[in-house]
């Protein structure tokens, strides 16, 4: 599967969200990956077909089984 958008969540969409998405970003430019769209938002606002990938931290992992396949 090829992942062409990434979503990084938090638990209000707002500060620690923005922040993961701009580090993304910059890593995926420095490995010179285009193409993929990275957005942010709060934990309750996604789907599973919201992104191909989700960022989230340790503390809301357990928050994620329900959007694995």
């Amino acid at each position: 599967m090829e992942i062409r958008s990434i979503m990084c969540c938090c638990g209000q969409g707002l500060g620690s969200s923005m922040i993961v998405s701009m580090n993304v970003e910059k890593a995926l430019k420095k490995l010179g990956v285009s193409g993929v769209k990275v957005e942010h938002t709060a934990l309750g606002e996604i789907t599973e077909n919201s992104a191909d990938l989700f960022v989230v931290g340790a503390d809301l992992a357990p928050q994620m089984t329900n959007y694995k396949n």
